[in-house]
């Protein structure tokens, strides 16, 4: 793409779990999609630096109506043949986790309430055309809450850390 020097643009897919700090005990899954909003914005500025054509945005959908808790297309050969039941893995996962059913009560059934896929295509071509490069399908005040939140932590763990530096 860098010899070609042409105008192109590339979306890596994270989530809104990327931007906040997760209260729902989902950590491997959160940790890959910080991943992808790090790669994003670092391989945005290696490429501003080389004054490339090359765009880089990150889309960080929220609610998305899919099949994803359903399908068994990606799962792997080992565990295709098992019957997946969302409500049974909620279930076991409380029985785990108990401090975490009040946070679940508010998320059942979150893929219903989402937006359509196609809402999802048009919103990352609009953001394209503006060159945007966090992408964002939810602009609830509960996500502006859980970002601000964990900027927060942060700011007041520089405040807090600042007599250790000296």
């Amino acid at each position: 793409m860098l010899k070609q020097n042409e105008d192109c643009h590339i979306i890596n897919t994270s989530s809104t779990a990327g931007l906040i700090s997760s209260q729902f005990h989902e950590g491997i899954y959160d940790m890959t999609k910080h991943a992808v909003v790090a790669l994003s914005e670092g391989l945005s500025n290696e490429l501003s630096a080389k004054k490339s054509k090359i765009k880089v945005s990150v889309l960080c959908p929220g609610l998305v109506k899919t099949n994803l808790l359903e399908s068994k297309r990606n799962s792997p050969l080992s565990i295709s043949d098992r019957e997946i039941n969302f409500d049974v893995s909620v279930e076991n996962f409380l029985e785990i986790h108990p401090e975490a059913k009040s946070d679940m009560k508010k998320w059942m059934g979150w893929w219903k309430r989402g937006i359509s896929p196609e809402k999802v295509g048009e919103v990352v071509f609009k953001a394209i055309k503006d060159d945007v490069f966090y992408i964002l399908t939810d602009n609830s005040d509960l996500l502006k809450g859980m970002i601000e939140n964990r900027m927060k932590r942060i700011l007041k763990a520089l405040e807090q850390n600042e007599k250790y530096m000296k």
